[in-house]
């Protein structure tokens, strides 16, 4: 009921899209959202994809990919070992730039899609996450599997090739969840259309994650202001120790 709902809502809204510009384009694309708040009681969100293509090659079986790639960090991955008969942090491998977050979502089986020279160089795939490394290690895979297994235990990274649902040859649609404690900042969501191994055409959308409300100002006042937020901390922890003070005297 709710995939019929949505299909039609995604019919509804591609009326709007001039037939020109699907053909003149061959890939048009729209998010749910531009924008995720996040507050106090955010327990993720799903982000719905959807748009329509065109193929001019007779007899095309097209497919669609979807990356949505949130900003890059720098972070050190850690290998603990035994010493001394504990088990400590011993060796490490530094990584200047990798996705904060990162999942893919596609029509079919990455492999039955693009060849694996294609998906290196686009980065797509769990297989091929951009990373730059700031350091080298006689053990990189090792390192870098263990990162993506870590990201993937906390929903960070995803790869799903089923993901991505094509309807009547036309429109296509896949949602992608972000989950509790996703990072903020501008997140890139790319829409990739492959037919026969090759890139069609390709559109970019981009979906800001960030604090709203009340936690919004907090997060500015720590940051831009960080003195007046520390009395402002102050304060309220004396307000309410003698809010409690009170009561409790009363009581007694």
């Amino acid at each position: 009921m709710r995939g019929g709902i949505t299909t039609c809502l995604i019919v509804c809204m591609l009326l709007t899209v001039p037939v020109s510009a699907v053909m003149g384009n061959e890939l048009v694309t729209d998010l749910s959202t531009s924008e995720v708040d996040i507050q106090a009681n955010f327990d993720g969100e799903t982000v719905l994809l959807f748009g329509a293509f065109e193929t001019s090659r007779k007899n095309a079986s097209p497919d669609i990919v979807v990356i949505l790639r949130g900003p890059d960090e720098e972070l050190k991955v850690r290998r603990k070992g035994k010493i001394f008969g504990l088990w400590v942090n011993a060796e490490s491998l530094s990584i200047s730039s990798t996705p904060s977050y990162y999942a893919v979502a596609a029509s079919r089986g990455l492999a039955d899609i693009a060849s694996p020279a294609t998906r290196q160089e686009m980065g797509i795939g769990l297989d091929y996450v951009p990373t730059k490394l700031a350091s080298t290690h006689k053990d990189n895979d090792l390192f870098l599997k263990g990162l993506i297994r870590n990201k993937q235990s906390r929903d960070l990274y995803s790869e799903n090739p089923s993901g991505v649902k094509i309807i009547g040859n036309r429109l296509f649609r896949t949602e992608i969840a972000l989950p509790p404690g996703v990072p903020m900042g501008s997140y890139d969501a790319k829409i990739i259309l492959f037919d026969a191994g090759k890139v069609l055409s390709m559109h970019n959308n981009t979906i800001i994650v960030g604090i709203a409300g009340f936690e919004q100002f907090l997060h500015r006042l720590a940051h831009q202001l960080p003195i007046l937020y520390g009395i402002t901390g102050v304060l309220i922890a004396v307000f309410f120790g003698w809010i409690a003070t009170v009561l409790f005297r009363r009581r007694n």
